[in-house]
């Protein structure tokens, strides 16, 4: 079994202005790393957080680097269309 942060970390280099994690492998149509199956920073999450909740959806906060794995520049976010937290 791969160890998901492992192969995350080793698929990425880190960009020392900006310190995002970007990812040096498949890149989708859309700008997204793909692996496992999944989008790259989404399995950054799992790694490094665990499963993203059902109803939501992950972000990015680094200016829209699609290609941005690092889990610090992710944050979770309502689906559009769910009812948010509170209200």
């Amino acid at each position: 079994m791969v160890d998901l942060g492992a192969h995350v970390l080793d698929g990425s280099v880190i960009e020392p202005e900006t310190d995002c994690w970007l990812w040096t492998r498949f890149i989708d149509t859309e700008g997204y790393g793909r692996t496992s199956g999944m989008t790259a920073h989404r399995a950054s999450w799992l790694a490094f957080h665990g499963p993203v909740p059902d109803g939501f959806r992950l972000q990015h906060t680094c200016s829209g680097r699609r290609s941005c794995v690092n889990p610090s520049h992710l944050r979770v976010v309502p689906k559009p269309g769910q009812p948010r937290s509170g209200t």
